[in-house]
């Protein structure tokens, strides 16, 4: 065997050996990459979860004024689920508002699972008249300049929903006027409105058919503290 057979046969185990090696540290970097965003998870999902429901709870006075009810809307409250009226197979929080010993409202949370990117959480206020109050947007990863005007702080676009119900608003009405519903779209933004439009519309009905049911039944959530004011 001559000796430059031998140089290059060395040369080729070496190569294997080195791209072996750098696989193995993209495999272990890969792995370790996963095993973080996956721990990071666990570790932020609850945290993300109690800053919606605290959001939620900030923005209670906006949809339904505080003198209209007496009871602790804080401690009564349900755990909801229905993935088809409102977007998703997680628990809700639904709440109750009660003056005296009368309903007063109901106000909910409810996922838009279809918008332009991704999913967008909600509150929906109702009156024990089935009468909207309004909607909040708690959460979104909308288009800033955009998408993003769906928030109350940005745009007047969530006051269309303001004294609407399913008695007084065809369903066909329940899309964006380029649908040939009545609802104003939001300039270079059409699926963003269209599916927030959905799911009030969806909320509203998960909320009529339950809605006696709903008051009646024993408080069963777990509350977090939260600064009232």
């Amino acid at each position: 065997m001559t000796e430059q057979p031998i140089q290059q046969s060395k040369k080729t185990r070496l190569l294997m050996n080195v791209m072996s090696e750098n696989g193995l540290i993209l495999g272990l970097f890969a792995l370790v990459s996963t095993g973080l965003t996956a721990v990071t998870y666990v570790l932020t999902k609850d945290k993300i979860a109690q800053e919606i429901e605290r959001s939620l709870i900030r923005q209670l006075s906006e949809l339904v004024p505080t003198n209209s009810y007496t009871n602790d809307v804080y401690q009564d409250c349900l755990i909801v689920q229905d993935k088809n009226l409102l977007g998703s197979a997680q628990e809700q929080k639904l709440y109750r508002m009660r003056n005296q010993q009368e309903n007063h409202a109901l106000m909910l949370t409810t996922v838009a699972p279809d918008g332009y990117s991704g999913k967008i959480t909600l509150s929906v206020a109702v009156e024990s008249s089935g009468k909207l109050l309004g909607i909040n947007i708690l959460s979104h990863n909308e288009t800033p300049g955009l998408g993003d005007k769906i928030e109350r702080t940005k745009s007047n676009w969530v006051h269309q929903f303001n004294n609407l119900s399913l008695s007084n608003t065809d369903e066909t009405e329940w899309t964006v006027k380029k649908d040939g519903g009545q609802f104003d779209a939001l300039t270079g933004a059409t699926i963003t409105p269209r599916a927030v439009i959905k799911s009030v519309f969806k909320s509203l009905q998960f909320l009529q058919s339950n809605q006696q049911q709903f008051f009646e039944l024993p408080s069963d959530c777990y509350p977090i503290e939260v600064d009232k004011k």
